[in-house]
C-alpha cells in the first residue's frame, strides 16, 4: 500500500527522518508534488487518514496550502454526525477521541469531567472529529495553519468537499444551514461545554506566540471563556 512504505531523510543537522511519500512532499514543501501523490494514493484507493497520517504532519510542519487541499478531499477538521447504520462501528472511536482532547483538571462545574462527556454524549446523534485541526495547531505552535483557520478559505473548502462528495462528512455539510456563520464554532473557536477554548489550548501547551496571535485573530474569544467560566461556578 502507498500509505505504509516508509522512508529516511537525512536533514541538514545529520538526523534522520522517518516518513512516507506523502509526507515528504509535506516535509520538503513541494505542493505539486503533494497533489501529484494525492492522485496516486486516491487511485489506489488507499485512505489518507489514519493510514498515511498526513493531516497531523501538514499541520505539525505548517503548511496552510496542504492543509486547504486535504480538506476539499477529505473533509477533515469538523466534528460530524454518522449515519445511524455506522454508529455502533464508530462509537468507540468516538469515546477514545474525545478521552484524547479532556486534558484539563477533574472537575467542570462541580461534574467530573468524566461525568460531563457521557451526558454530552448521551443524545441520540453521534459525533465524532477525524482530526481536531485547530487544537492541532495551536499545540505544534503553527501560525500559519491558526492564521488559515481563521480567515476565509476554510469555508470555500469545505463547501467544495460536500459539492463533490457524498459520506456522512459531505452529507452532514450538506445539512447545515448557513454553513458560514456555523463553521468556526465547529473548528472549534469557541469555549466547549468542558469550558476548554482555543487560548486555554495555547496556555497549557505553553505557545504564547500561538496566545498572542489568538487575541489578534479573535479578540472576543477571551471574553467568551470568562463569561462561560463565570457561568459554570
Amino acid at each position: 500500500m502507498l500509505g505504509l512504505p516508509q522512508r529516511v531523510l537525512l536533514e541538514a543537522d545529520g538526523k534522520r527522518a522517518f516518513c512516507n511519500v506523502l509526507q515528504k512532499a509535506i516535509y520538503e514543501d513541494d505542493f505539486e508534488v503533494f497533489v501529484r501523490t494525492l492522485e496516486l494514493y486516491e487511485f489506489a484507493g488507499v485512505a489518507l487518514w489514519p493510514d498515511a497520517a498526513v493531516h497531523e504532519h501538514a499541520v505539525m510542519l505548517d503548511r496552510p496550502d496542504v492543509v486547504d487541499e486535504l480538506i476539499r478531499r477529505t473533509g477533515v477538521g469538523i466534528p460530524y454526525t454518522l449515519s445511524g447504520t455506522e454508529e455502533n462501528h464508530h462509537q468507540s472511536l468516538k469515546m477514545a477521541i474525545e478521552e484524547k482532547r479532556v486534558y484539563l483538571g477533574l472537575k467542570v462545574g462541580g461534574k467530573r469531567r468524566a461525568e460531563t462527556i457521557r451526558q454530552a454524549s448521551s443524545g441520540p446523534a453521534i459525533i465524532t472529529y477525524n482530526y481536531d485541526l485547530l487544537r492541532g495547531a495551536i499545540t505544534h505552535g503553527a501560525t500559519k495553519v491558526v492564521e488559515y483557520l481563521a480567515g476565509p478559505r476554510p469555508l470555500a473548502a469545505y463547501t467544495h468537499y460536500a459539492a463533490t462528495h457524498s459520506d456522512d462528512i459531505a452529507q452532514y455539510l450538506k445539512r447545515v444551514e448557513n454553513l458560514g456563520a456555523v463553521l468556526p464554532d465547529l473548528l472549534g473557536w469557541k469555549v466547549d461545554e468542558l469550558n476548554e477554548s482555543p487560548l486555554l489550548c495555547a496556555v497549557i501547551h505553553d505557545k504564547m506566540d500561538i496566545l498572542k496571535q489568538l487575541f489578534a485573530l479573535k479578540p472576543n474569544l477571551m471574553e467568551e471563556a470568562l463569561h462561560q467560566r463565570y457561568e459554570s461556578l
